[in-house]
């Protein structure tokens, strides 16, 4: 089992593989349960989220599944793991980070006065030929 893929704030995947060992033979399949718990144990309290997912395997056979859980809660602590004959085989408890970012950006304000194409500053609209910047907008002078 992989460890928890953030695919973004609120989406979580995990990659199983699973292998049905049985021969041919007299054998039927098995099923794995997938069980997604909030929280850090098993139990299913009141409000919780808890979701089963179930795959089942041919004698003999190999298969990588993936499964993905949206729609969760930043700041949550989530527990997924895989069950066979509902023994706990595997299990991982994960929190969902709170997303990163800019949070608040500060606007400055627009330097005043008319800039050559070099960064020079002059007070006053030159009289002079020449493209220069003023109010953040190119100027060109005959």
């Amino acid at each position: 089992m992989s460890q928890p893929q953030y695919d973004s704030p609120t989406t979580v995947s995990f990659i199983v593989t699973a292998r049905n060992s049985q021969s041919a033979e007299g054998r039927c399949g098995e099923f794995y349960r997938a069980f997604f718990d909030q929280g850090d144990s098993c139990r299913n309290y009141e409000g919780a989220t808890q979701k089963a997912d179930f795959l089942y395997l041919e004698p003999g056979e190999n298969r990588v599944d993936t499964f993905t859980y949206t729609n969760l809660n930043p700041g949550e602590v989530y527990t997924f793991r895989i069950a066979y004959s509902w023994h706990t085989i595997k299990q991982i408890t994960f929190n969902m980070s709170e997303p990163a970012g800019i949070a608040n950006t500060i606007q400055t304000p627009q330097a005043q006065g008319v800039f050559m194409l070099d960064g020079r500053r002059h007070e006053a609209l030159p009289q002079k030929r020449g493209i220069y910047i003023h109010k953040g907008k190119k100027i060109f002078i005959k």
